[in-house]
């Protein structure tokens, strides 16, 4: 509605009279506080909660009150903090910022304070940082070889929860600094990655294998008999390879920047390596293969080669023994940093990490013999050309599964380092063994005839044989190599692996052997024998490896 000329005049008085009441009651309690009588300065004038710029003045002179109600009041002297920076907005540098006062306006009691302790509104420089809490204040750093530091702004995000202590600056670069990785520094922990793979080349060399004496020569007396004077051992007592080529390859994870766990996984295999002996005769020298005959008691054996003699057959032939490995591994672990060390006046440090998995193991192997005999000239109603040929096959695999645990460390000095591994796995190892024979003659005019069976691997011990039984492998090794970058290194190594209760093809030959069953036809007549029984004994393989590590 429309307001006369008079209530307006009444309303506009009103407020005259109010403003004027407040005015004077805000420079009554000034001066109230400042009875030494000062130089008369203008009053703040309300502003809505907006701060007002003043003009500069004299420090010495200036008793502006403080910021209040989080509105800063910026001092005149500029920080020398190279790291932080002035704040900006509509307040700027070096300008004295005086108190905001709000609307409905009421008198506050300002304290007056010295220039020197008017505060300055400072903030850090842009970084990637998150504040951290004061972890040095509990009672997690109380070893007198440290010191804790009030929280600040961490931008590592494995900085150390406790700084080494270090009271003089000189000191501060020497001498060793330790401690448990649960968050190593960052000048221990070097070029950041995550990702980290080995390639290997293996020479390595595994543990000869016992065997029985297979193959034996001797004079027409004595007929490679053992025991007998002239008799000599051409193959037996053990078997062995020359050195495996292989390849070791593994492949780890980090699960966090600091590299305090990591999943590893590692394959290893020696590629199959096959020995052949092969021996052959017209007849001279005579060649054998010797056994015990369980009839008789006594040792004897079956020829090969041999002249002819009153009561054998001539025989030209040959005997061919095979002897195949082949060995590859497994293992998954998590690895988790145990202690490191520094020493950045020597340029060295080290770390020594724990860890625990599973182990997989196997080794096959297989040993064959393989007789070619062929007779030369009519014997014994025994044609020329009558073919002989004889087959003994043993084989044995085995398989470990078993958990793991052991340590490893690095030492580095410079570019150089050397490292070293020590790892136990205890498990299962399951033993299987398989014996076949097969005996086929070949008679001209008449054709071929077959058997099963051979000399040591007869009916009486042919078959699958399975059992398990507990095994421990042990396994160490060393390194000594160069970084070229942070990211590379090559070394060359040593390595060494065990294995308990290993069966392997030479421990099952049972050299006992009842000839009446000697195919083809043959009918067992006494002992049972040659006889399956279990022998297992210890394996392991050693080597060099050279290899190189890439870091992502």
């Amino acid at each position: 509605m429309r307001l006369s000329g008079r209530w307006c005049m009444i309303i506009f008085s009103t407020i005259s009279l109010l403003t004027t009441g407040v005015l004077t009651a805000e420079e009554t309690s000034y001066r109230a506080q400042h009875p030494d009588g000062g130089p008369a300065q203008p009053l703040p004038r309300a502003t809505l909660g907006i701060p007002r710029k003043a003009k500069p003045s004299n420090p010495e002179t200036d008793t502006s009150p403080p910021a209040v109600l989080g509105v800063p009041r910026r001092s005149s002297t500029r920080s020398s903090n190279s790291d932080t920076s002035t704040l900006r907005g509509s307040v700027q540098e070096s300008d004295n910022v005086q108190p905001a006062t709000f609307w409905p306006y009421a008198s506050h009691p300002w304290p007056h304070h010295p220039v020197t302790a008017i505060p300055t509104l400072t903030v850090p420089a842009p970084a990637m940082c998150q504040p951290v809490p004061d972890i040095c204040a509990s009672s997690t750093c109380s070893e007198p070889s440290n010191i804790c530091l009030p929280s600040t702004l961490i931008c590592d995000p494995c900085s150390p929860v406790c700084p080494p202590n270090c009271t003089a600056p000189e000191s501060c670069n020497a001498g060793w600094t330790w401690g448990w990785a649960n968050c190593p520094p960052a000048d221990y922990r070097g070029a950041p990655y995550v990702l980290y793979s080995d390639l290997e080349y293996l020479a390595w060399w595994v543990k000869s294998m016992p065997v029985p004496a297979l193959i034996t020569t001797g004079n027409t007396q004595d007929l490679g008999i053992l025991g007998r004077p002239s008799t000599q051992v051409l193959l037996g007592n053990s078997l062995d390879h020359d050195a495996f080529s292989g390849g070791r390859f593994t492949l780890g994870w980090w699960f966090d920047p600091c590299r305090v766990w990591a999943l590893e996984s590692t394959f290893f295999f020696l590629g199959e390596e096959t020995r052949h002996d092969l021996f052959s005769s017209g007849g001279i020298p005579i060649l054998a293969r010797p056994f015990f005959n369980a009839q008789t008691g006594q040792e004897d054996s079956e020829l090969i080669a041999n002249p002819a003699l009153p009561g054998l057959i001539p025989l030209s032939g040959q005997a061919d023994v095979s002897f195949r490995t082949r060995l590859i591994g497994f293992e998954l672990n998590l690895v988790r940093s145990w202690l490191y060390g520094v020493n950045p006046e020597w340029h060295k440090q080290y770390n020594l990490d724990f860890l625990f998995g599973y182990r997989y193991l196997q080794l096959r192997e297989n040993l064959s013999i393989h007789e070619d005999l062929l007779v030369p000239e009519d014997s014994d109603n025994v044609p020329a050309g009558t073919r002989f040929l004889i087959d003994d096959m043993f084989a044995a695999r085995n398989s470990f599964n078993g958990g793991q645990i052991g340590i490893r460390g690095e030492l580095r000095w410079g570019g150089w380092f050397i490292d070293g591994r020590a790892k136990v796995a205890f498990g299962n190892t399951t033993q299987t063994v398989f014996i076949n024979g097969q005996t086929t003659i070949t008679t001209p005019g008449v054709g071929t005839v077959s058997g099963p069976g051979g000399l040591l691997a007869l009916p009486t011990n042919m078959g699958r044989y399975h059992r398990d039984t507990f095994s421990v492998v042990p396994e160490f090794g060393v390194n000594l190599g160069y970084y070229i970058t942070p990211y590379i290194k090559v070394y060359v190594g040593y390595t060494f692996l065990g294995w308990t209760n290993v069966v392997r093809p030479g421990n099952v030959i049972d050299r006992q052997v009842n000839p009446s069953q000697l195919p083809p036809g043959g009918v067992l007549v006494g002992p049972a024998r040659p006889a399956f029984r279990f022998r297992d004994g210890d394996f392991w393989a050693q080597g060099i490896n050279v290899g190189i590590e890439m870091r992502y």
